[in-house]
C-alpha cells in the first residue's frame, strides 16, 4: 500500500492533472458566488476594455468592479482572448491558462520527474490561495522559472521574451535579469531584450493610440507610486513584505524600505562572487531559488 501511494504521488502527470482541475473549479466557483467572488477577473477584464476605449486603466470603477488595477497596460492584449468570453468561461480558461504555464515551468525544469512531482505537491497549498483569486502570480513565477531554464539550455530569446512579460505587467518581473551573468550569447540576448522591449511597448497602441499607449505608462508609475504608499499605511492588511511586518510590529508607518532593501540586496548579490559556479547548474537553480524568495521577501 505504501509504495503504489509513493508511486502515485511521485507521478508529474496526476499532481498536474490535480491543479488543472483545482484551478478549473476554484474559479468556477468563485464565478457562481456572484462578481463579488471574482472581482479580481473582473478588474482584470476592464484592463482591455477600458483601454479599448481608452480609459484610464488604473482608476476605480465602481459600477463594474472594486478597487483598482496596477498591472500595465500591455496586460490588456494578455486579457483580451478570456474577457471577450462570458465571465464564466474566461474566468475558468484564464485560471487555467495561468496553471498550463506554471506547470510548463515545472516539465521544463531539469529535475527527475519524481522531483518535478514532489515540486509540484510542495507548491500546491500556495497555488489554491493564488488561484482562488486569479492572480497573476501564478504565471509570473511560471515566466521567472522559464526565463532561468531558457538561459540554462541557451534559448536567449526566448529567456528574453519570458523576463519582458512579466516585467510589462508586473515591473518586478525584472528580476529575471539575475540569470543574466549565466548567458552565453549575452550579445544576443540584448539584442532579443531590446527588440521585444520596444515591441512589447508599442503593441497596447494597436488596439488603443499611441497617446493613450505612452499616457499609461506614465499612469501606471502613478499608481505603482500610490499603492506602495498605501502599502506602508498600517492599517492596511495587504503589505505582508518582511517592511511590512517589522513596520506593523513596530507600529511605525515611517519607516523606510531602503532600510531593508539595501542589505538584502547585498546578501542577495553575495553569492555572484562565487564566478567558477556559473557554469554549475545546481549553482544557477540556487540562484532562481534566491531569486523568488526575493521577490516575496522584500
Amino acid at each position: 500500500m505504501k509504495d503504489k501511494l509513493l508511486k502515485l504521488i511521485s507521478d508529474y502527470r496526476i499532481i498536474f492533472v490535480i491543479y488543472i482541475i483545482v484551478s478549473a473549479v476554484t474559479a468556477y466557483s468563485k464565478y457562481k458566488r456572484g462578481t463579488g467572488g471574482y472581482n479580481n477577473y473582473l478588474i482584470f477584464k476592464g484592463v482591455f476594455y477600458n483601454t479599448l476605449q481608452e480609459k484610464n486603466i488604473f482608476l476605480q470603477y465602481p459600477d463594474l468592479f472594486f478597487d483598482s488595477n496596477h498591472y500595465g497596460v500591455f496586460f490588456s492584449l494578455l486579457i483580451a482572448p478570456f474577457a471577450m468570453l462570458p465571465d464564466g468561461f474566461g474566468a475558468v480558461l484564464w485560471n487555467v491558462a495561468i496553471t498550463l504555464v506554471f506547470l510548463y515551468a515545472i516539465y521544463k525544469l531539469p529535475f527527475s520527474d519524481r522531483k518535478k512531482s514532489f515540486f509540484a505537491w510542495l507548491c500546491l497549498q500556495e497555488f489554491i490561495t493564488a488561484a482562488t483569486y486569479f492572480q497573476f502570480n501564478i504565471i509570473l513565477t511560471g515566466l521567472l522559472m522559464l526565463s532561468a531554464i531558457y538561459i540554462y539550455e541557451r534559448k536567449e530569446t526566448q529567456s528574453a521574451f519570458s523576463i519582458l512579460i512579466g516585467t510589462f505587467v508586473k515591473v518586478y518581473g525584472i528580476v529575471g535579469l539575475s540569470a543574466f551573468f549565466f548567458i552565453k550569447n549575452k550579445f544576443k540576448f540584448i539584442l532579443s531584450f531590446i527588440i521585444i522591449a520596444i515591441l512589447f511597448f508599442v503593441l497596447p497602441m494597436l488596439i488603443s493610440s499611441p497617446k493613450f499607449g505612452v499616457q499609461s505608462y506614465i499612469d501606471w508609475y502613478v499608481s505603482l507610486s500610490g499603492k506602495n504608499l498605501e502599502n506602508q499605511a498600517l492599517g492596511t492588511r495587504q503589505d505582508y513584505s518582511l517592511m511590512g511586518v517589522v513596520r506593523r510590529v513596530l507600529g511605525n508607518a515611517d519607516i523606510s524600505n531602503l532600510i531593508f532593501l539595501i542589505p538584502g540586496f547585498i546578501i542577495f548579490m553575495t553569492p555572484y562572487f562565487r564566478i567558477k559556479q556559473y557554469k554549475n547548474l545546481s549553482f544557477q537553480l540556487m540562484i532562481l531559488a534566491s531569486t523568488l524568495l526575493f521577490v516575496v521577501l522584500f
